[in-house]
C-alpha cells in the first residue's frame, strides 16, 4: 500500500515538473473551408507512406508591415506605365503590360500583352529576374523561392510542363520561410507570390498576393502525430478543405463530404489572422466521398500543432 502511494505520488511529481506542450490559440479558421463552408468529417483515414516529421517547429507572430494594396498598384502603375481600362476601373493597362484581380480575394495577376520572342531559359537566368521584380515592388518582404515547386514549360496558352533543359517560361514561386518551411496565405493551394519568366529575361506573368506583415519567431512548439491530427479532423472538426476537383455533371459541395482516404501529407505553415499567428499544418490529399458515394478529389489542412479555441 505503500509502496502504490509513494509510486503515484512520484508520479504526480515527475508530470508537474515535466514541461506540458503549449497549446496554439486558434480561430474558426481551422474548420472553415476556403469557400468558407462548413465539412463534418467522421472517417478520414491516411493510406499514404509513412513520414517523419519534426518534433519541433516554431510559431511566429505577425507583424504588421507600413504598406496597402493601393501603395502597391501605385507603384506597379509606375513601374509598368499603367492606366485605368476605359471599361473599368478594376483593370490597369499600359503599352505592356495589364494589371487585372485575381481569382482570389487580395490578389493580382500582371499579364505581358505579347508573348517573348522563341527561345530557352534556366532557372538561374529567371531567378535574378524575379528577385529584381520583387525587390522593387516588395522591397519589405524578405522572400525566399521556393526551388521545389519551380515549374519548367513551353511558352503557350496551355501549361504545357517539359525538363528543364526545354524550358521557355520559368515560373518561380515565393513566401516567406519558417524554419524552412513556405508560409502559405490563409486557405489558398499556391503560394502568395508566382512570377513567371520568358526567354528574353522579361516578366511574362505575375501573381501576386499582396502580405502586409512580417513573421517573428515566438517560440518552439511540439509537433503532433499524423494520427492525432487525423483523429482531430474526424472528433474535433479541425479540418478545411482547400482545394477541391470533381469531374462529373452534377456539383458536389464540399460541405457534404464525410469520409475520405489520403495519400500523402507534407507539412507547412499558414496564418491565421484572428490570431496574428502562422503556425504549422498538416497538408493531406487524397479523394473524399459525400453520404452517397460520390467522390473527389481534395486537399484538407488541419493545425499539426495542440490547440485551444481562442477567447
Amino acid at each position: 500500500m505503500g509502496i502504490a502511494i509513494v509510486a503515484i505520488t512520484i508520479g504526480s511529481l515527475l508530470r508537474l515538473l515535466t514541461p506540458q506542450p503549449t497549446p496554439v490559440p486558434v480561430s474558426s479558421f481551422v474548420s472553415l473551408n476556403s469557400d468558407s463552408s462548413q465539412t463534418v468529417f467522421n472517417e478520414i483515414t491516411y493510406t499514404g507512406t509513412e513520414k517523419e516529421f519534426p518534433k519541433e517547429l516554431d510559431v511566429a507572430q505577425l507583424q504588421p508591415l507600413n504598406t496597402s494594396n493601393d501603395e502597391l498598384i501605385e507603384r506597379l502603375t509606375q513601374t509598368f506605365s499603367l492606366k485605368p481600362s476605359p471599361f473599368t476601373s478594376q483593370i490597369l493597362l499600359g503599352p505592356e503590360y495589364s494589371l487585372t484581380p485575381g481569382d482570389l480575394d487580395n490578389q493580382f495577376i500582371l499579364t505581358r500583352k505579347a508573348n517573348s520572342a522563341a527561345g530557352k531559359i534556366t532557372y538561374d537566368a529567371a531567378l535574378p529576374v524575379a528577385q529584381t521584380f520583387l525587390n522593387t515592388n516588395f522591397p519589405n518582404l524578405a522572400l525566399t523561392p521556393l526551388t521545389s515547386e519551380v515549374i519548367y514549360s513551353l511558352n503557350q496558352p496551355e501549361l504545357a510542363i517539359v525538363s528543364a533543359e526545354e524550358a521557355e517560361l520559368v515560373q518561380i514561386p515565393f513566401t516567406y520561410l519558417i524554419d524552412g518551411l513556405p508560409l502559405y496565405y490563409q486557405k489558398q493551394a499556391k503560394l502568395p507570390f508566382v512570377i513567371t519568366v520568358s526567354a528574353d529575361a522579361k516578366i511574362q506573368r505575375a501573381i501576386i498576393t499582396p502580405l502586409s506583415f512580417t513573421p517573428v519567431v515566438q517560440e518552439k512548439v511540439s509537433i503532433i502525430l499524423v494520427a492525432q491530427a487525423l483523429e482531430n479532423i474526424n472528433t474535433r472538426n479541425l479540418g478545411s478543405v482547400i482545394s477541391a476537383y470533381f469531374n462529373g455533371p452534377k456539383k458536389v459541395e464540399i460541405s457534404s463530404l464525410v469520409s475520405g482516404k489520403m495519400t500523402d501529407v507534407v507539412i507547412e505553415y499558414r496564418f491565421d489572422e484572428v490570431v496574428g499567428l502562422a503556425y504549422p499544418f498538416y497538408r493531406f490529399s487524397g479523394t473524399a466521398a459525400n453520404a452517397e458515394g460520390t467522390d473527389m478529389k481534395v486537399e484538407i489542412i488541419t493545425p499539426a500543432v495542440l490547440t485551444s479555441p481562442v477567447k
